[in-house]
């Protein structure tokens, strides 16, 4: 139940103000329940307290294309994949936003890297992007 999860570690918050982990919890259970400013506020609020949250820097690219706040997706994706530049999904989730921002080859790229890392790339996004690479696109 993630109105309980959100409820219980809002009561950790209570006790320790400073969790992170908490508000970052509660932002993954907004971004479940598709509440993308609820998520973004607390995802926000976990990373002014911890900053090297790369699960959260992750998180919140996503629910920033989500926002369609694509210039802050983007910088999102890019500060998750300078903290922990093999991890993949951090590549693809920065691929997504900059994709929808229209930087095709530089998605592609990130796309590629996330497949080196190790990350399953959604073969539809992946068509979506070489479509758009096609000359004739």
């Amino acid at each position: 139940d993630l109105e309980k999860g959100i409820e219980q570690n809002r009561l950790a918050l209570k006790i320790y103000p400073r969790s992170a982990e908490a508000l970052a919890n509660i932002g993954s259970a907004y971004i479940q329940m598709k509440r993308w400013q609820d998520a973004a506020d607390s995802l926000r609020q976990a990373l002014a307290l911890k900053p090297e949250m790369v699960v959260v820097w992750t998180n919140l690219s996503t629910v920033l294309v989500e926002l369609d706040q694509l210039d802050d997706a983007v910088e999102a994706g890019r500060k998750a994949v300078s903290l922990a530049p093999t991890f993949g999904l951090a590549h693809n989730n920065l691929a997504v936003a900059l994709f929808y921002k229209g930087a095709y080859a530089e998605a592609a790229s990130h796309l590629e890297e996330a497949r080196r890392c190790g990350y399953a790339v959604h073969p539809e996004f992946e068509q979506k992007v070489k479509e758009k690479l096609s000359p004739s696109a």
